[in-house]
């Protein structure tokens, strides 16, 4: 689910997700709420708010993000 294979598209998989709210948290600090809002408007599909708390879960672990007081803000 996190890399694309025969049976998961680019566009589903969470990796290319994870771009776009990497994308978005370089302008500005989020919550998950605003995030989820913001990649309606600008993502081709429609994006459940478990998928984007399995990309925060994802950059976060692999050190790209970091929450505090329910913020989410970008680490460079």
């Amino acid at each position: 689910m996190i890399l694309p294979n025969k049976s998961i598209q680019p566009i589903d998989s969470l990796f290319c997700i994870s771009s776009y709210i990497i994308d978005l948290a370089k302008h500005k600090d989020f919550t998950v709420d605003c995030i989820h809002s913001e990649l309606l408007k600008t993502y081709p599909k429609k994006i459940s708010i478990e998928t984007i708390i399995h990309c925060i879960n994802y950059l976060y672990i692999i050190g790209k993000l970091e929450v505090q007081d329910e913020i989410i803000k970008i680490k460079f």
